[in-house]
């Protein structure tokens, strides 16, 4: 069996101040930064959303007073259910933050460690026929 991470960044745990709000409600979805990564963060919150929810977020630089905003959308909404899960909150994906403060959000994140978490693997099912089959061209296609 083939086996392929999604993730193409490390997640940080970061602590610094976060704030969620829903943009089509202006309600307060989440606060506390789990971690983050270039692409997107994951924040305590009370799971009382629906995923692909448009969401502006604010976070602070850490050892700073500068704040950056961007815009994301739920990706995941953590309920505890899950292997792993010890907190309800939301999976956010960065859809727009401009180039500078996504910038200072990468510089930021390189002071941090990485996290233990990790995306499950995912299985490469078209390699695995691919494979079965005895069917080499099919494999570089699947990749």
């Amino acid at each position: 069996m083939v086996l392929h991470t999604r993730r193409r960044f490390l997640r940080h745990a970061m602590p610094t101040q976060c704030v969620v709000l829903s943009r089509r409600r202006g309600r307060l979805l989440g606060e506390g930064l789990v971690d983050v990564s270039p692409e997107g963060l994951l924040v305590h919150g009370d799971g009382s959303t629906a995923i692909y929810e448009p969401v502006d977020i604010a976070l602070r630089v850490p050892l700073s007073r500068i704040w950056i905003t961007g815009q994301a959308v739920v990706a995941r909404v953590v309920r505890g259910r899950r292997h792993g899960d010890a907190f309800e909150g939301l999976g956010l994906i960065l859809r727009r933050m401009d180039d500078r403060a996504r910038e200072m959000l990468v510089r930021s994140m390189r002071h941090f460690p990485p996290t233990g978490h990790r995306s499950p693997a995912g299985r490469d099912y078209a390699g695995m026929v691919a494979r079965i089959a005895g069917r080499p061209e099919m494999l570089a296609s699947s990749r």
